[in-house]
């Protein structure tokens, strides 16, 4: 997989991908439920896991998997559903597109823990709100780039989230993504922080999203470092979600790892911001005894 260099902020692809195709032996028809899907999911854990240990990360990371998962549809000449229904090419690839993004989700938000630890760990992963399971994904997929409008929606759609119309994340002068043209980009803590409204309790006194809760907290931790501790009080995060969800957009998980076992990849402003609030953690949260804070 031959580098090369490509600028920060583009969309293009760090590596040269290359998907190998070969003449289909047999004419079976293949069972969705039963056959394609576990394949599906054995195919794009297994591929996660040896790009992963190969250096590959972000979009390369991506479509490399996306490639693999092909296998599990095209061995057969035609897929059903349990109905009968043929499932045709454009459908199959959103649902390999949907299992990616899961499977990067869960290990970005997982855990390498076992037993009780690993179980208690995915009840915290399973109650993340969908607007940052989508923020998360959609980071790592996409980084800081202005990505395809088209691309993005499926995304949002499959996580179930509503990315334009009239409660869409793009709506607003403080949304979470931004819409030009037919173009989206993900928007960071300093484009969004300084709203003190942001990751407060709705009217009807519900939670914001975890994400919009750590972008303003990121925020604060700069800007204005005295209010942090009200900040948490008033809004009221479990804590050790809130963790969870800043470890993985740290991007450690997922990030290919240096000769001395450090991360080795460049590092955006908002997991720079990421990281000086992560080692701060349990001095941030020493004086916050309720139990609301500590989950």
């Amino acid at each position: 997989m031959k580098e090369r260099s490509v600028a920060r902020g583009t969309a293009a692809l760090a590596s040269s991908i290359f998907l190998v195709a070969r003449r289909r032996e047999n004419e079976e028809t293949g069972d969705y439920v039963s056959q394609v899907r576990p394949q599906l999911a054995s195919i794009i854990g297994e591929r996660l896991d040896t790009l992963v240990g190969a250096g590959v990360t972000g979009a390369d990371l991506v479509i490399a998997t996306l490639g693999a998962g092909l296998r599990a549809y095209t061995q057969f000449a035609r897929v059903e559903m349990p109905n009968g229904d043929e499932m045709d090419a454009a459908t199959y690839l959103g649902e390999v597109e949907r299992e990616v993004a899961q499977h990067v989700l869960q290990r970005l938000l997982g855990s390498t823990e076992e037993g009780e630890a690993r179980e208690d760990r995915g009840l915290l992963v399973a109650a993340v709100d969908t607007v940052t399971r989508f923020y998360v994904t959609g980071r790592f997929f996409y980084g800081e780039i202005a990505a395809s409008f088209d691309d993005v929606n499926l995304l949002a759609r499959g996580m179930g989230v509503e990315l334009d119309g009239p409660r869409g994340l793009t709506q607003g002068k403080n949304g979470l993504a931004k819409k030009e043209k037919d173009t989206v980009q993900l928007r960071d803590y300093r484009a969004r922080g300084d709203d003190e409204h942001l990751g407060t309790l709705s009217e009807s006194g519900n939670l914001a999203p975890l994400i919009d809760v750590l972008q303003r907290l990121l925020w604060l931790q700069e800007e204005q470092p005295n209010e942090v501790q009200d900040f948490l009080m008033k809004t009221h995060p479990h804590i050790e979600q809130l963790r969870m969800v800043a470890q993985a957009l740290a991007g450690h998980a997922l990030a290919p790892a240096g000769s001395n076992g450090s991360t080795k990849q460049e590092r955006t402003e908002e997991q720079k911001a990421v990281d000086r609030l992560l080692a701060g953690w349990r001095g941030l949260f020493t004086e916050m005894t309720s139990n609301t804070l500590w989950g």
